[in-house]
């Protein structure tokens, strides 16, 4: 059982690591020009601002227990992924 946390640790790491690469990555494609740098810096400031939020979410919500905590976080990456199913293809 010792390993299983650090396991999932990594796969959510190279998980969350493939999110950022997938949203700049459909940005600069997205964009054209020098929309690309604004995108990207205003993308940026908004999942820091999103960070900041949930960890005080999680905060909050850790009182009750940390499979509240996962489960929530889990519910949201599932409507996340389900809400990136529907954004329009861009290729260049």
């Amino acid at each position: 059982m010792a390993w299983v946390l650090p396991g999932v640790y990594f796969v959510l790491t190279i998980a969350h690591e493939g999110v950022r690469l997938g949203r700049k990555t459909y940005i600069v494609n997205m964009a054209e020009g020098n929309q690309r740098t604004d995108y990207v810096s205003v993308s940026n400031t908004l999942i820091g601002f999103v960070l900041l939020f949930m960890g005080g979410v999680t905060a909050w919500l850790s009182q009750w227990g940390l499979m509240v905590v996962i489960a929530v976080l889990s519910a949201l990456g599932l409507l996340g992924a389900l809400m990136a199913r529907a954004l329009p293809e861009v290729e260049r």
